[in-house]
């Protein structure tokens, strides 16, 4: 259940705020800042990663 919340929260508060601020990808090499333009193909990237999990953890078909 947590990792249903989890992605939940994900989508309906992390993502919007990609798509508005950009992102900072965090590596063993340092961070990576994409505004909220450059991260659009990140963003809708993740939405569907994220969408798939969901469906999965809610026990369909993915």
């Amino acid at each position: 259940m947590q990792q249903i919340n989890e992605t939940r929260y994900a989508l309906s508060k992390q993502l919007p705020d990609i798509r508005l601020r950009g992102l900072i990808a965090v590596t063993a090499y340092g961070e990576l800042v994409l505004s909220a333009t450059e991260s659009k193909a990140v963003a809708k990237a993740i939405e569907r990663t994220l969408a798939k999990r969901l469906t999965k953890l809610e026990g369909g078909a993915a």
